[in-house]
């Protein structure tokens, strides 16, 4: 069983009560991995900088002439490649120049866990 601290998916920050870190386990934790995997942008991580989405730069998301078929492969790759993850039910992309709408449904362990994520 893995655990993390909960993310609270408004302010992308940890979820705090009573002045403690709140703990997340089970399909909580695996959802926190997919949101972390989204918000990574390629690069960023300094422990290996061949993590993340390509959000940004030439060929990116965002700005790019990427179409909603690529973009959608490129994050779904980053969600399957979180263990948990079983499959996704159903996923939607939309995208402009400037900001990246992502809801999707996923099964983990065998439960449903919705995705909803603005870059």
């Amino acid at each position: 069983m893995s655990f993390s601290f909960l993310l609270n998916q408004t302010t992308n920050d940890y979820s705090i009560k009573g002045g403690r870190l709140v703990i997340s386990n089970g399909s909580d934790a695996a959802v926190d991995r997919v949101y972390v995997r989204l918000q990574t942008e390629f690069g960023e991580w300094f422990l290996d900088i061949t993590k993340g989405v390509p959000y940004y730069g030439e060929g990116g998301i965002l700005g790019g002439k990427l179409g909603t078929g690529e973009v959608s492969a490129i994050l779904r790759r980053e969600i399957l490649d979180v263990i948990e993850v079983d499959k996704i039910n159903l996923m939607s992309v939309t995208k402009d120049r400037r900001a990246l709408t992502i809801n999707s449904d996923i099964s983990i362990q065998g439960q449903s866990e919705p995705i909803r994520l603005s870059i």
